[in-house]
Parts: structure tokens; C-alpha cells; sequence
């Protein structure tokens, strides 16, 4: 049995790590799997271990660079600490070594860089979850990268397309779905239960206190609605970051300073209202999906969409930003409802288009299963990531 090894460059439940707990599950039956989690986070490797895998915890920080969309300011801590971890490669690149990996996945570009060090000591595979929105930061990827990876992998055709990596072998890879694990509950039970009234529109929103999320956003959208929607907010809020004391240090940050004051300017209109539905951090989303009539994405900068890929799931339609990276598999009028970024207020005239339009809005939901099925199908990614893996290492027995 071959063994793999996948670094992770977080211990946070969200989209990246839902995605690597998928990755785990493709390749468990078939290879001996090892996660390489950051150290800190036990209850991390935990759930790695519950889902059939082996969790390793690494001694220092991941090497990373930080060049994506949505990163954190480039002078900033989180920069500084990332050119810091650049220093760590030999070592790191060691104790992936000391593994003995037939192939090493890159759950994340942004810590490939290690691959530079690995190169000729085993097979890599890198799977690209960050949207690259500047020239720069594509030139700089293709350079450092291109020749040291056997393979990389692409939520999107649109974003193979962009870095057009020459020596390694490219294909699309999306976020998926595992379809014949759907939760099957009544809607009205699940809004009876959480205290909302089936006289709603219930608006999913999935993104906490993050700016790249557009909280800032929706928050100001629900400003613009009337009583019959209620927002179904899910996510850590954590208010201690809207301190006075915290928006104090955030001054030197002009844009999640901003931010923050927009958040504070209107989530504290609709905190303790029957406006809003709070439900904090949740490993599972499914029973939100559910309760909801529609699910929102109103990223401010691209980022890809895995809560409109779950809303698929269960026909459900989403209302997204408007960006050309993801209109591949969201397509305005047909799945979705597409709005401009940053705009609120055109946010909320699409959901007041949604609520007064039912009967197109449940055949964009059916419209958006079908794209969930053709698309971001568990077992269509399993054999093409098994596929790849298997052509990788039939190469090196060439070799």
C-alpha cells in the first residue's frame, strides 16, 4: 500500500479543511494516508484520526507565502510571520521525508513551496484552493512552482486556464459533494425547532466574522429588507474582536478597519431581533441548508464557493458576487443570482427579486443540483484524484 502524505496549513474548520476531511475519505480505502497538521491544534489532528487517517503534527511553522486573494494586508504580522516560516523548508521538508511518502499532496499553493526542497526525493501533487488575482502573483507561483510539481490540481477550468503551468501536469479537481449522504429533514421542523417562523424567506449566510466572506455586506443588505426575511447566520461573530480596544489596533489596518465599523454599524441593529438567526461555529451545515430558502456568497474579493456547492446539494439556489472566476459553475438566472460586489443594496434587490419570484427561484435551486451532480460529484473526484495518483507514481516506476 502506498503511503501519502497531505499538508494542511490550518487547524480551522472551514472550507479548506471540509475539503481535505473529502481528500481523506477518497484515498483511505485504497493508500496509507498521513496528515500533516500545524502544531497547536490537538482537537485537529483528532478529527484527521476519526476519519480514518493518520495525523502527524509538525515541530515549527509551515513554510507559506502569502500571496493570494483575500490575504491579510501585505504589512502585517501575518505577512512577517510567513517570510519568517520560509526558513523553516529544510526542516520541514525533513520531517516530510522522514515519512517515507510514494507522493506528498499540497492541500493548499500558498505551502508548496516546501516542493522545492522535496524535489527529486519523492512525487508531489499540489492542489490549488487560492484564486490568484494579480499577474504578479501568477508569474511568481508559475516560477517557483512549475517545474518541482509531477502534477497540480484546479477547483476550475478558469483557473487552470490562468496559471498555465508548462512541466507539470494540470486537470480540474473541484470541491465536491457526497451525494447519497444527504440529511433528509422537514424544512417547517428544523424552523419550528430553531424558533423561526415558516412565514420567512431564510436568508444562509456562512462566513462569521471574515472579511473576505462580506459580512459587512449581507449585514448591510438585511438594513434594505422588510420583516419577512430572517438572516440564518452561521459562523463565529466573536465580539471581542469588535472592542473598542480592538479597533485600536486594527487603525493601522485601514481596510479591516473599515470593515470592522461597518460590521458594528449594522450587526448590532439586528443583533436580538427576529431578523437574524444566530448559530455560530457548525461542523455540519446541512440542517441550515435545509431550513434555508436561498444561500448568499457575497465575497469581496474572488474566493470559491463551497456553501453554494452544498446548497446544490439540496436544490437550493445562491445569490454570489458577480466574478468571472465563478461563473463556471454559477451561472446568472440559470443557478443563481449574480449581484456586484460590494454592493449591498443590489444585494438586496435581488433578494427581494428572489422572494417575489418562487417559482423560478425552485428551478434555479433544481438547476443548481444538476450542477452539484455533473460537477462536484464525490465519486467522479475520487477516481479522477486515484487516476492521477496512480499515473504519478507509474511514471516514477518508468523513471
Amino acid at each position: 500500500m502506498k503511503t501519502i502524505v497531505i499538508v494542511h496549513h490550518t487547524g480551522i474548520w472551514g472550507g479548506g479543511t471540509k475539503s481535505l476531511i473529502d481528500l481523506c475519505e477518497m484515498l483511505g480505502d485504497d493508500y496509507h494516508v498521513i496528515v500533516c497538521v500545524p502544531k497547536g491544534f490537538p482537537d485537529f489532528a483528532g478529527k484527521i484520526s476519526q476519519n480514518g487517517c493518520n495525523a502527524y503534527e509538525f515541530s515549527t511553522h509551515i513554510p507559506m507565502i502569502n500571496l493570494y486573494s483575500g490575504r491579510p494586508p501585505l504589512l502585517s504580522v501575518v505577512t512577517f510571520r510567513s517570510i519568517l516560516s520560509l526558513g523553516n523548508i529544510k526542516k520541514i521538508g525533513d520531517e516530510i521525508l522522514s515519512l517515507k511518502p510514494d507522493v506528498v499532496i499540497f492541500n493548499t499553493l500558498v505551502t508548496a513551496v516546501t516542493a522545492r526542497y522535496l524535489a527529486g526525493h519523492v512525487k508531489i501533487i499540489c492542489i490549488n484552493r487560492e484564486t490568484l488575482t494579480s499577474r504578479l502573483e501568477v508569474f511568481l507561483y508559475r516560477k517557483l512552482l512549475d517545474k518541482h510539481l509531477n502534477a497540480i490540481a484546479f477547483l476550475s477550468e478558469y483557473e487552470r486556464r490562468k496559471l498555465n503551468f508548462c512541466k507539470a501536469a494540470s486537470f480540474v479537481f473541484p470541491d465536491c459533494v457526497k451525494l447519497d449522504a444527504l440529511k433528509k429533514q422537514d424544512k417547517s421542523h428544523l424552523r419550528e425547532k430553531a424558533g423561526i417562523g415558516v412565514d420567512k424567506y431564510g436568508i444562509l449566510f456562512m462566513g462569521g466574522l471574515e472579511k473576505i466572506k462580506g459580512t459587512d455586506v449581507i449585514l448591510e443588505a438585511m438594513n434594505f429588507l422588510d420583516e419577512r426575511f430572517v438572516l440564518i447566520f452561521a459562523g463565529d461573530m466573536n465580539e471581542s474582536k469588535l472592542s473598542k480596544a480592538q479597533l485600536w489596533h486594527d487603525i493601522k489596518y485601514p481596510a479591516y478597519y473599515r470593515f470592522k465599523k461597518r460590521v458594528i454599524q449594522y450587526y448590532y441593529k439586528l443583533k436580538g431581533t427576529s431578523s437574524i438567526y444566530e448559530v455560530g461555529l457548525c461542523d455540519s451545515i446541512d440542517e441550515l441548508i435545509l431550513m434555508s430558502d436561498i444561500v448568499v456568497f457575497p465575497s469581496t474579493s474572488v474566493h470559491q464557493p463551497r456553501p453554494c456547492i452544498e446548497a446544490g446539494a439540496y436544490r437550493k439556489p445562491v445569490v454570489i458576487s458577480d466574478y468571472e472566476e465563478t461563473r463556471e459553475y454559477f451561472k446568472d438566472k440559470y443557478n443563481a443570482l449574480t449581484f456586484i460586489p460590494h454592493d449591498a443594496v443590489d444585494l438586496a434587490q435581488k433578494l427581494l427579486y428572489a422572494i417575489d419570484h418562487r417559482e423560478e427561484m425552485r428551478q434555479m435551486g433544481k438547476n443548481n443540483r444538476i450542477m452539484t451532480e455533473t460537477k462536484h460529484d464525490f465519486y467522479l473526484c475520487k477516481e479522477k484524484i486515484c487516476s492521477l495518483i496512480e499515473k504519478v507514481c507509474d511514471n516514477e516506476d518508468k523513471d
